[in-house]
């Protein structure tokens, strides 16, 4: 049963989960290479390889400090410029136009997404997202994919300060007014979503289209949506 009967909230992660997130990111970060390469000389491939040393270094924090995206941004940006020797304040404030703008032109939900929030509102579930990563940037997401309406509690690593495997899902919890057993998270990652959330009762679904004989998955959120709308009507807490 992907949905206990003692549900009341349902949680999901957002990147990679309710919309793609490494597909909107790349096409965003291809656009950059693509202006650099264009105006600038240095080649495509250069940069991608460069791009990705310093992405992996910069989220090694899980994005712990309650920061703007924007500075993010600048300062992964800053240092592939200063990689290449290019130091015009114009060029990064061009770039981190162009990165926004691809990156708003690829937002896209997941498969089942839409359709897992409505039906969840529907029965009426609480709904919450929790996403390691910049508060305002997840917001600004959200409000782009058009499914501000069916969120009730956004949190993020970067406002809470705590990372999903350091307490970030229990404070979640006490966020939303509600035991690990009245809630069910949804998310793509074993290491970030699933062991966290387990590891404190919370009833975790594994968005994978590789099926694992120790976790429960689904291979896209319309399977979710479908049990959301055949579960049975939502209990009411006592008072």
């Amino acid at each position: 049963m992907l949905i206990p009967k003692q549900t009341h909230w349902i949680g999901f992660d957002l990147d990679d989960t309710l919309h793609y997130f490494r597909k909107a990111s790349g096409a965003a970060a291809e656009a950059v290479f693509s202006y650099i390469n264009d105006g600038l000389g240095a080649s495509r491939e250069a940069l991608r390889e460069s791009y990705k040393v310093i992405l992996q270094q910069g989220q090694s924090g899980n994005f712990a400090e309650d920061r703007p995206s924007r500075e993010y941004r600048t300062e992964r940006f800053g240092k592939l410029l200063d990689e290449y020797s290019i130091l015009s304040p114009r060029h990064l404030e061009d770039i981190l136009a162009v990165y926004d703008n691809a990156l708003c032109k690829n937002l896209t939900l997941t498969t089942g997404a839409k359709e897992a929030l409505v039906a969840a509102k529907k029965k009426g579930f609480g709904i919450f997202i929790l996403s390691e990563g910049p508060y305002d940037a997840q917001e600004t997401t959200i409000q782009r994919l058009g499914i501000e309406q069916y969120v009730d509690v956004l949190m993020t690593s970067s406002r809470e300060k705590l990372s999903k495997s350091d307490g970030l899902f229990t404070r979640a919890l006490t966020r939303i007014g509600a035991h690990a057993s009245e809630t069910v998270y949804v998310g793509d990652s074993l290491e970030r979503d699933i062991v966290p959330a387990r590891s404190i009762g919370i009833t975790a679904i594994h968005l994978s289209s590789v099926a694992r004989h120790d976790v429960v998955s689904i291979p896209e959120l319309s399977v979710l949506a479908d049990a959301i709308t055949h579960c049975r009507p939502l209990e009411k807490k006592e008072t």
